[in-house]
């Protein structure tokens, strides 16, 4: 027993406690190395690719812009569930082909969680275009590439059939609702034509210089021309009837006889056509040649003959007059053997009243005809009138009627330019950026970094398994760890003495100990490979399944 130093160096302590607990360093280092790397192998790849759409500001002239319009609805419809169920099933991914439906929709849903979408569009009243990028995770890099591909495409197919869909959905409308308008415009302008013919009313006709203007009713027509025929036969009816009053008076003055010298110039009264006329003209040109006459004797003295020849014309003009008008002159004392015959204007008088009075009876005969028929007409055109109000409110209906159908008329070839413009190649306002390209390496997971830090995890695994187990032995460690707890010094240390029969099995314990830690680490190493390595098949089913669920599990 030889005499110890009372210190030690750390790093001789550390070190031996090292060689004490170097299997329970080493035996955790190995296993969660060889699970790192198992795991770093096993756990399934992450693959990230992006797809970039551009959305122009407007598309071509006519087609609209109802895409640009709904451009940030891209956010939902391009993870709807029916699209993306369509683009798996259409690739056959073979851990979805055997699914239950309900397995399914989860598969989907997990699918759907790992697309992330973007929309940046353009400000209000600003100029440019909206930009769509899409960025999808997947296990395989591939199969990552050809699905967002895939989903791109037939969103893209989507939106511009749905925009296409739309507007032949709404032609078809418009032209519906063109027949429905013309077939409404018919029937109002058949029920227009049929009053009109009913009651044989105006229709509108054009006026020169443009608009339109009714065609005189015929009904009012006659109305009009039956009052003014009725006014105007009143008129003559007054004027007969004061034209024979007249006469009568005319006839009741006049004598039976009258002397035969004074027949001529009756008689030429009796010949003419209108014998009143003709009787005040005479009297008129007898009393105007008087008035004549009497200026004329302002020239001569009374003793001058002419003066007595002008007095005795006057004389023989008044006698004149006086007869005319049925009445005895200043010189009626005429000699005993002038003969008197029947007065032939009093023959005049009287057959002019006869006519007279025959022609005011045909006038009064007249007169009550018109009022009859115009007591009629006015009925009928009272009747009329409702007649043309119910024709101004058809005409009205079939101008409403024509100016809808114009209006859908109108829409309708609108809306079948714009579906041609749609169908057209150019409608499809998305401009791709950039194709989704998976890239050869994985984002996740790095498998040297990943190897590299389990080598570190491992080996403070082990450091900690050595240090927890020898803190928590109760006893001391060494010398130096006695010599660190204890006061006093420390003199010297006695050998642990071991004997062959405790060395053998310290040693077989050792042994297996390492044997069925190696037996592990191969195990987990080998499985790793085994698995990777489809070929050979060293893997049974059920293990091959369960790493299988493992992966699933884990895959994003």
């Amino acid at each position: 027993m030889a005499l110890q130093r009372q210190t030690t160096n750390p790093l001789t302590d550390f070190a031996a406690l090292v060689r004490r607990q170097l299997w329970s360093i080493l035996l955790p280092f190995a296993f969660v190395t060889a699970l790192g790397i198992m795991v770093a192998e096993l756990m399934p790849r992450t693959y990230d690719v992006t797809t970039i759409v551009k959305v122009p500001e407007s598309g071509i002239p006519g087609s609209g812009s109802a895409i640009q319009r709904d451009v940030s609805a891209a956010l939902n419809d391009m993870k709807a569930e029916p699209l993306i169920r369509s683009v798996i099933e259409a690739q056959e991914w073979p851990d979805y082909i055997g699914l239950s439906e309900e397995e399914r929709r989860v598969y989907v849903t997990r699918v759907i969680k790992n697309l992330t979408i973007q929309v940046k569009t353009i400000a209000k009243n600003s100029a440019g275009s909206s930009y769509i990028t899409v960025f999808y995770r997947d296990s395989e890099g591939l199969r990552a590439e050809r699905f967002l591909n895939s989903l791109r495409d037939r969103y893209i197919d989507g939106v511009v059939k749905s925009v296409r869909d739309d507007a032949k959905q709404t032609r078809d409308m418009l032209r519906d609702l063109v027949e429905e308008k013309f077939e409404a415009y018919k029937a109002a302008e058949k029920a227009k034509n049929e009053l009109v013919k009913l009651k044989n009313l105006a229709t509108v006709i054009a006026t020169p210089g443009g608009g339109s203007a009714r065609s005189q009713d015929p009904i009012y027509a006659s109305l009009v021309t039956s009052r003014e025929q009725l006014a105007a036969a009143r008129l003559s009816l007054k004027e007969k009837q004061a034209k024979l009053e007249y006469t009568i008076h005319l006839l009741e003055l006049q004598h039976d006889k009258v002397p035969e010298d004074e027949v001529p110039v009756k008689q030429g009264l009796n010949d003419r056509a209108d014998p009143l006329g003709d009787l005040a003209r005479q009297i008129k040109d007898l009393e105007n040649g008087i008035a004549d006459k009497r200026e004329k004797l302002k020239d001569y003295r009374p003793l001058a003959k002419a003066y007595q020849r002008i007095e005795d014309e006057i004389l023989r003009d008044e006698n004149k007059i006086a007869q005319l008008k049925g009445e005895s002159g200043p010189d009626t004392a005429r000699a005993s053997s002038t003969r008197f015959v029947t007065n032939p204007l009093r023959v005049a008088y009287d057959q002019t009243r006869r006519e007279l009075e025959a022609e005011i009876e045909s006038l009064k005969v007249t007169i009550a005809s018109l009022e009859s028929s115009i007591i009629e007409l006015s009925r009928d055109n009272d009747q009329r009138q409702d007649a043309y109000y119910q024709l101004t409110l058809l005409e009205s209906d079939v101008a409403l009627a024509q100016q809808a159908y114009d209006g859908a008329r109108g829409a309708y070839e609108s809306q079948t330019t714009r579906v041609a413009l749609l169908d057209g190649p150019q409608a499809n306002p998305f401009e791709l950026v950039q194709v989704a390209k998976a890239s050869p390496d994985p984002i996740f997971p790095n498998v040297p970094i990943f190897i590299v830090v389990s080598v570190f995890l491992g080996l403070a695994a082990g450091l900690g398994t050595a240090i927890t187990s020898e803190f928590l032995r109760n006893g001391f460690s060494g010398l130096g760890d006695l010599t660190r707890g204890l006061a006093v010094p420390v003199l010297g240390a006695v050998n642990v003495i071991t004997t062959r029969a405790e060395a053998r099995r310290m040693w077989t314990r050792h042994v297996m100990i390492a044997a069925s830690s190696l037996v592990i680490v191969s195990a987990i190493l080998w499985i790793t490979w085994a698995y990777q390595d489809d070929s050979l098949r060293w893997l049974g089913p059920q293990l091959t399944q369960l790493i299988e669920d493992v992966r699933l599990a884990f895959r994003p």
